[in-house]
């Protein structure tokens, strides 16, 4: 089974994507966490499941989909994982996007 690490920066993200959603509907904000979190269960046992993300350099940087947000993550090794950003996906992805 593969180890989930977090990023500070994506614990930052979904904290102010929670608190942003709140303010307009507790349980949008509360379903967002949720599902944030289930993906990233989903990757200890698929580590690949997410699609290669195109404007990173090289297949290791990987990522998932919910709603507007897209959940980027390195598969740093066969056992671990390092999830770095949940990005709105209305807005471009930088290379500068995906540094810790």
């Amino acid at each position: 089974m593969v180890q989930i690490r977090w990023s500070r920066r994506i614990i930052t993200e979904i904290h102010e994507a929670r608190d942003y959603l709140h303010a307009f509907s507790p349980r949008s904000a509360e379903r967002l966490t949720d599902a944030v979190f289930g993906k990233a269960a989903l990757l200890e046992s698929q580590p690949l499941l997410g699609r290669v993300v195109p404007e990173a350099e090289g297949p290791d940087v990987r990522e998932l989909f919910y709603q507007k947000y897209r959940l980027n993550y390195r598969v740093v090794s066969q056992t671990e994982i390092l999830m770095l950003t949940l990005h709105p996906s209305l807005r471009p992805l930088t290379a500068g996007s995906l540094l810790e």
